[in-house]
């Protein structure tokens, strides 16, 4: 055990220090702070003058209605400037070009003669490409406006029109399979909040025990190859029992790792009390005092159990392919299948967001290699039953134990083992020859 811990230590140490995983923990902290900075950043580097759009007036109306509206928003970025002082359209068109030309206006709108179900096209001119929010802003404008138009045309009250207008009230209901005294299933009614919260935590989840995989396992087996490529190895096997080394290496790099998350979480929450985010989750109108642990803190316990079989069924193969690798320029390619393999898993996972009970789904998260993935996708998100989580639980646990085993045997004969790549074949029979 002091061996154990000796080695977990001496990898803690080792990692914590090495230049690659500062700079890497560095940098990606800093994408975290730059990404959920942007809208503000975006706002320190824009101009506070809203963008001038120009609209060629007709005897419609529509144009003024559109000026109106712009003008009613507080939080609006669009001026609407009108044109209409000439006699003649060509001559307000080509007012309309001459302060195209000088910058004086992004573009500008004209209504055609044509109709399409009861509304002028709409023509917008420019000398660059419109902007995707521009255009969002202008369609819904004359959305709301053609909506208007049809409205008095058949005569509706306004009313009848927000009536029209109003959403449709929809509420999501989950059965649980926890039976009442009357003989049916407790209704439980998960809210928006404890949604967003159940998604959250499951991508995070994903993307964090993928990062952790391909991160730290290939850093395990590379440690180990490297080792063994500058025969230090030899002497190691001497002073501490090889699977001593390997199940140490692994518990140091799980907590390496998690040390690493706790930064990259640490920098989310700071990033997200700032002042200027702050009104930004206000907005989106996260109300913690409405979520029910009793429905988010069983994803949150399968999620952590999840990362951390998962982690451990991926990091044994890793140390095992990596000790029997002799030079570091073959790791990549030993290492190929694994990655392919877990990024099976997170995609089906990340794909499958908006569809976690589909056949895929279920039948992958039975299969151990995508159990970490795909079960914690269906455990936030989808409805499976109990017995469905324990079986691919227990599926992984069992797969976890013959993994560790049969990598145990492989690490103990492969770390002695130099020159040309093993194969099965030799493998065996060196096995036998160390009576592993």
């Amino acid at each position: 055990m002091n061996k154990l811990l000796t080695v977990a230590g001496f990898t803690i140490r080792n990692k914590l220090k090495t230049k690659a995983f500062i700079i890497t923990t560095l940098i990606i902290a800093l994408i975290l702070c730059i990404g959920l900075n942007i809208p503000y950043i975006i706002t320190l580097f824009s101009s506070d003058e809203p963008t001038k759009i120009g609209f060629l007036e007709d005897n419609s109306g529509i144009a003024e209605s559109v000026d109106q509206y712009f003008q009613k928003q507080e939080d609006t970025d669009v001026e609407i400037v009108l044109f209409g002082d000439k006699d003649t359209v060509k001559e307000n068109e080509q007012m309309a070009m001459n302060k195209l030309d000088a910058g004086e206006i992004e573009g500008y709108l004209q209504l055609k003669n044509e109709e399409v179900d009861g509304f002028p096209v709409v023509v917008y001119t420019s000398q660059t490409s419109l902007r995707f929010n521009l255009q969002n802003q202008l369609q819904n404008v004359f959305k709301l406006l053609k909506t208007d138009i049809v409205a008095k045309e058949l005569g509706l009250s306004s009313e009848e029109q927000n009536i029209l207008l109003s959403p449709v009230s929809f509420e999501s209901v989950e059965l649980s399979d926890t039976d009442t005294a009357q003989g049916g299933k407790q209704i439980e009614e998960k809210n928006e909040t404890e949604e967003a919260l159940s998604l959250f935590i499951s991508y995070a989840v994903i993307i964090l025990l993928f990062m952790g995989i391909m991160i730290s396992g290939q850093l395990i087996a590379t440690e180990i190859t490297t080792e063994k490529s500058s025969r230090v190895m030899e002497i190691l096997v001497t002073s501490v029992p090889s699977l001593t080394q390997m199940f140490g290496k692994i518990i140091g790099m799980f907590i390496v790792s998690v040390s690493q998350i706790l930064i990259f979480v640490a920098v989310l929450v700071v990033n997200i009390l700032l002042p200027h985010n702050a009104e930004v989750m206000q907005q989106i109108n996260l109300d913690m005092s409405n979520v029910d642990m009793t429905m988010i803190l069983p994803i949150i316990i399968y999620s952590i159990l999840l990362y951390f079989m998962g982690f451990l069924l991926y990091s044994t193969l890793f140390a095992a392919i990596g000790s029997i690798v002799s030079r570091t320029e073959d790791l990549g390619q030993a290492i190929m299948p694994m990655t392919f393999i877990s990024l099976a898993g997170f995609y089906i996972a990340i794909f499958s967001i908006s569809m976690p009970d589909s056949a895929l789904v279920v039948w992958s998260s039975f299969i151990p290699f995508f159990t970490p993935f795909v079960m914690t996708l269906r455990i936030g998100l989808g409805e499976p039953a109990l017995w469905e989580i324990w079986l691919s639980l227990g599926i992984l646990l069992a797969t976890i134990l013959g993994g560790g085993w049969l990598s145990a045997k492989i690490y103990r004969t492969g770390v002695l083992m130099y020159g040309k790549r093993p194969s099965i074949k030799e493998l065996r029979k060196a096995m036998k020859a160390f009576k592993v």
